[in-house]
C-alpha cells in the first residue's frame, strides 16, 4: 500500500474576535491546543497499568463482548471505542482495535458540506466523511464550510470551560498517513496577538507531530516545527523549531503551504519555495515515524499557564 495523501484546497478563512495576549513560547499542539490536549489527557487516563483499561468491568482489560478500550478508558464494541483513539494495551486482544484507515489521494475543494462531520456524529468509517470537527464547547459552530471554503472561527465571547481563553476549532482528517505530501491553500486567521493558525500532521496516540504555525502577533513569521513521542509527564524536546520570515502578512490573502514527509526527510514549502529541510539522519531518535492525521486549527494561545499540560 502506498501511504500517499495530497490535499489541495481553499481552507481556513477565519472570522474571530480579538484573542488574548501573545502566546507562550512554541508548544506542541498536542499539549497546548485545548482540543488536542483533551484527547491526549483522555488517552493518558485510559490505561492505569499495562494491559488494564481504566474503567473495564471488574478491572483488568476489556471483556470479549466489549473488546475495545477507548481513549477515555471505557470498554465497548462500536466505532466510538474501536476506532481512532482505541488503546490496544487495554483492549481484549492486540487486534481488537480497528486498523487505522490509511490515506488515499484526495483533492478536496470543500464543496460538499456532508463530508465534514462533528466528532460526536462520526461513525469511524472514512468513506462517510473526509474531515472531523473536534469538540466544540459553547453554543456556536466553530468550523463550517461556507462558499467552498473550510472556515474556522475563534470566538472570544464564550470562554473555554477549561482554559478560560477564547473558543476555537480544530478539524482533523478521517484518514491517517505514514509518509507522503500534504498541501493546502489557506489564509491565516488574524494579525491579532494570541491567535494561532495551524496546518499540521499529528498523532494523538504516539505523540508525533509536524507543524506549520502562524501566530497573530507576527503573521509574516511562519513557524515550522516537529515533535517526537510527546506524552504527558515526558520531557518535551523544544529544540526543533525554525522561524521563517515569508515577507508578507499571511492573514491578508491565500498562500500555499506544503509538507513533504518521507522516511529520510521532511520539507516545508511556502508558495512553491522550499523553506526548510530536515534529514532523519540529523535527528536520529527524534524523527516522527508513526501514522498521523492532518489537522487544521485556530486557537487562543493567550491563555498561557491556564492551558492543560
Amino acid at each position: 500500500m502506498r501511504y500517499i495523501s495530497t490535499i489541495s484546497a481553499l481552507v481556513l478563512s477565519a472570522t474571530l474576535a480579538a484573542a488574548q495576549s501573545s502566546p507562550s513560547p512554541a508548544q506542541p499542539e498536542s499539549l497546548f491546543n485545548p482540543d488536542f490536549a483533551l484527547v491526549r489527557s483522555k488517552v493518558a487516563a485510559a490505561l492505569t497499568a499495562t494491559g488494564t483499561c481504566k474503567f473495564a468491568p471488574g478491572g483488568g482489560s476489556c471483556p470479549q463482548n466489549a473488546p475495545c478500550c477507548s481513549g477515555a478508558g471505557y470498554c465497548g464494541s462500536d466505532p466510538a471505542f474501536c476506532a481512532d483513539n482505541c488503546q490496544a494495551t487495554g483492549s481484549f486482544a492486540a487486534d481488537s482495535c480497528w486498523p487505522l484507515p490509511m490515506a488515499v489521494n484526495l483533492d478536496d475543494q470543500f464543496n460538499d458540506k456532508a463530508r465534514l462531520v462533528h466528532i460526536k456524529d462520526f461513525n469511524g468509517f472514512p468513506n462517510t466523511a473526509d474531515w472531523v470537527v473536534d469538540r466544540s464547547p459553547g453554543t456556536r459552530e466553530h468550523a463550517v464550510i461556507e462558499n467552498d471554503k473550510l472556515v474556522l472561527k475563534l470566538n472570544r465571547v464564550e470562554k473555554h470551560p477549561t482554559t478560560g481563553g477564547g473558543i476555537g476549532a480544530t478539524v482533523h482528517s478521517s484518514r491517517w498517513m505514514k509518509y507522503g505530501t500534504i498541501e493546502a491553500r489557506l489564509k491565516t486567521a488574524s494579525n491579532m496577538p494570541g491567535t494561532v493558525s495551524s496546518f499540521i500532521l499529528i498523532s494523538p496516540i504516539s505523540g508525533d507531530e509536524i507543524d506549520f504555525e502562524v501566530v497573530g502577533k507576527d503573521p509574516s513569521d511562519m513557524q515550522t516545527n516537529f515533535y517526537y513521542r510527546v506524552q504527558p509527564g515526558n520531557k518535551v524536546d523544544y529544540s526543533h523549531g525554525v522561524h521563517v520570515n515569508v515577507g508578507l502578512d499571511t492573514s491578508l490573502d491565500y498562500h500555499t503551504y506544503r509538507l513533504d514527509w518521507t522516511p529520510t526527510e521532511m520539507k516545508w514549502w511556502f508558495d512553491g519555495e522550499l523553506k526548510r529541510t530536515t534529514l532523519a539522519s540529523e535527528v536520529v531518535g527524534s524523527y516522527p515515524d508513526t501514522p498521523m492525521r492532518i489537522a487544521f486549527g485556530i486557537w487562543d494561545g493567550g491563555h498561557g499557564e491556564k492551558a492543560p499540560r
